[in-house]
């Protein structure tokens, strides 16, 4: 400890984890490409109601080419993954993005970002615990080699 010490932090989310969270599902139910894009637009129109702030024309365009819309690939890409994987990237992914930047400007913290591709239903939880585990005891270099060594990448 003291004034000097570094303290590691490990940044983490899932994909697509607003999606379910249980007292929002209800709401956020995206059964067709068409209500993925009536959502979005009233959402957007909203943000531009409550801040004040001008939503740039086109902005819709923008989101859904880039988040595929309309692109069903079946079992992989559909309209609710495709919403949840836009409102987690939002409120989730990049703020904390954001955070773990701002707190290694801070010489007290050394600090990790972790993004779990799998979605919350489909996470296996033991994979996140023993990387955490090795992080503890083997520090990031030793966590991230483990995990390179258990993947066939390095010797």
């Amino acid at each position: 400890s003291g004034i000097n010490a570094e303290y590691g932090v490990i940044l983490s989310n899932t994909a697509q984890e607003i999606g379910y969270n249980p007292l929002y599902y209800k709401l956020n139910v995206i059964d067709s490409w068409e209500t993925a894009r009536s959502v979005l637009k009233s959402r957007l129109d909203n943000l531009e109601k409550l801040t004040g702030f001008r939503v740039r024309a086109g902005l819709q365009s923008v989101i859904e080419e880039k988040y595929n819309y309309g692109k069903t690939v079946e079992g992989k890409w559909w309209p609710q993954l495709y919403y949840d994987t836009l409102t987690t990237d939002v409120r989730t992914t990049c703020i904390t993005n954001e955070l773990t930047s701002e707190l290694n400007k801070n010489p007290l913290y050394s600090a990790r970002r972790m993004y779990v591709k799998s979605r919350p239903d489909e996470m296996v939880a033991t994979d996140s615990v023993s990387l955490l585990r090795d992080y503890t005891r083997l520090g990031h270099r030793g966590a991230v080699r483990v995990r390179l060594v258990q993947a066939g990448q390095l010797q």
